[in-house]
């Protein structure tokens, strides 16, 4: 599983300019990779991503 922590990361810096398309690809590629990941991974990193955030928030129950 994608590290929560990039995907804020990544949020934040879009907002601030600072995410270019290959920043964004490296960062979705911890391990080094020529390959980005997978939509569906990445689908499911922000799923999980999702679910932590309205749990951290009490909008969503365990």
């Amino acid at each position: 599983m994608l590290d929560p922590a990039i995907l804020f990361h990544m949020i934040w810096a879009s907002t601030h300019y600072h995410a270019t398309h290959d920043w964004q690809i490296s960062k979705l590629s911890p391990e080094a990779s020529e390959t980005p990941m997978s939509d569906r991974a990445f689908i499911e990193a922000t799923e999980d991503l999702v679910q932590l955030v309205l749990r951290g928030t009490g909008l969503q129950r365990l």
